[in-house]
């Protein structure tokens, strides 16, 4: 039985043999990169945007500076999703709400900028961090909120093994208004099943 939860300083780089990706931590050097994606992608994330805090802009340099800072020792993880070829930013997952016992459990959040959509490039990257999440971490349930009419987003989770619990009624402030989200949610146990076949191809 856990007791406590399993810290695991943050690598510097997480990847795989196979994938067109890898994640690695931010650094202060990103940010003239980092914000020129999110504002090249301002109007794809538009609709699923939430509400910043009041006073902060969501594209500016102070937004990055609490992006960076809100890493290891805060309950979250943030990583960057970069091609592995050219190291070019493509996107950024974060592990958030980092919790030890009696949960063991995180909540996923992620996001791709607008020109690499659609080309699989978060179909290899999730399975990294939950890697992360559910190998090194050893937590035991991940959960993502996803807006109902995201259906990009759902398919995404579906594939990588989560599943739909329910919907958490005016959930979060986004683009102007509370909006329900749907819950979904991965176990340990649920991802080492996902990752067993794949393991023996």
């Amino acid at each position: 039985m856990r007791t406590r939860l399993h810290i695991v300083p943050q690598p510097r780089r997480i990847s795989a043999r196979d994938s067109r990706v890898f994640l690695r931590p931010p650094a202060r050097e990103d940010q003239r990169e980092y914000l020129a994606l999110r504002r090249a992608s301002r109007k794809f994330h538009a609709p699923f945007e939430v509400r910043p805090a009041r006073g902060q802009r969501p594209l500016d340099a102070r937004a990055f500076r609490s992006f960076l800072i809100q890493g290891p020792g805060t309950g979250r993880e943030r990583w960057l999703v970069c091609d592995k070829h050219s190291g070019a930013m493509l996107g950024s997952i974060t592990i958030g709400t980092i919790r030890g016992e009696p949960w063991h459990s995180a909540v996923l959040g992620y996001w791709i900028g607008a020109e690499h959509a659609r080309q699989g490039f978060m179909s290899e990257a999730l399975p990294l961090a939950l890697r992360r999440v559910f190998v090194q971490l050893r937590i035991h349930r991940v959960e993502a909120d996803v807006l109902p009419e995201n259906r990009a987003s759902k398919r995404l989770l579906r594939k990588c093994g989560f599943v739909r619990e329910g919907l958490a009624r005016e959930f979060a402030h986004v683009a102007g208004r509370w909006r329900d989200h749907e819950r979904w949610a991965l176990l340990a146990k649920d991802f080492r099943a996902v990752q067993r076949p794949q393991s023996r191809k």
